[in-house]
């Protein structure tokens, strides 16, 4: 398993209540954009294709730990309809061979983005995993001094 998705997935499993999800209770449409994104997303120097994905997917369970990622100030897009069409889910889909991830709540993606860190080579290289890193970063300390708008999204990312 990818380091990145090791410490992604202890992460989530730690800090929330979940429920692990199987790729067949997920509606199709929305699983094959989650793997267009992580093939456009990913350099994918080793040609893979949807098939070699291995995602876990989770659905966290909206509480006391978790409430802060369901609100509009966390970026939250919910998806519905997988059991209840009214209620809104927060999902979770990490890739275990790449370490891509796809969050539908901006806040959670860039803690954990953050909470993964860098290695000494991404440092000293400044490679994509340190340039990804840092501006995870800098947009995480704008998420907790205020709320967030695009245009300091914007900013930060100049």
């Amino acid at each position: 398993m990818n380091l990145q998705a090791e410490v992604a997935i202890k992460y989530i499993e730690e800090k929330f209540d979940v429920e692990l999800l199987a790729v067949t209770e997920i509606p199709k449409d929305l699983y094959n954009r989650i793997c267009e994104n992580a093939l456009l997303s990913i350099c994918n120097e080793e040609k893979l294709n949807q098939k070699d994905f291995q995602f876990r997917i989770y659905n966290i369970k909206c509480n006391k730990y978790s409430e802060l990622y369901f609100l509009n100030k966390s970026h939250f897009h919910p998806y519905y309809g997988l059991t209840n069409p009214e209620k809104p889910l927060l999902l979770a889909f990490i890739e275990e061979n790449t370490g891509y991830m796809s969050i539908n709540s901006s806040r959670l993606f860039l803690e954990i983005d953050v909470y993964i860190g860098i290695t000494h080579e991404d440092l000293i290289s400044e490679n994509n995993r340190y340039k990804q890193y840092t501006i995870s970063k800098k947009t995480l300390d704008v998420y907790q001094k205020q709320d967030m708008s695009i245009s300091d999204i914007r900013d930060i990312i100049k």
